[in-house]
C-alpha cells in the first residue's frame, strides 16, 4: 500500500469523508464543512508516524501545516 493510500485508510478511520476531504484539499479538517475534532488530528498525526514512519516536526503543526488534507498530504509526500 503507498502512502496517499495508507493517509486515505488513516482519513477514513477516524470517520471522516475521505472523498469530500480529498476534493476540498484546503478546507479546514476542523472546520465546519469537515468536522473533525482535535481528537481525530491527534489520532492522525500518531497513525502517520506510526504507518508511515514519518516524525512531523511541531512547529509544522503550530505554524498551521497540519490542519488541511493538503497541508498533511505535503508533509507525507516531502517525507
Amino acid at each position: 500500500m503507498n502512502e496517499e493510500e495508507k493517509l486515505k485508510q488513516i482519513i477514513i478511520k477516524v470517520g471522516g469523508d475521505y472523498e469530500y476531504i480529498r476534493a476540498h484539499p484546503k478546507e479546514k479538517l476542523l472546520g465546519r464543512k469537515i468536522g473533525l475534532w482535535a481528537r481525530d488530528l491527534l489520532i492522525i498525526y500518531f497513525e502517520i508516524k506510526k504507518e508511515l514512519n514519518i516524525n512531523i516536526p511541531e512547529n509544522m503543526i503550530i505554524n498551521g501545516e497540519f490542519d488541511t488534507y493538503e497541508g498533511i498530504e505535503k508533509i507525507v509526500m516531502d517525507n
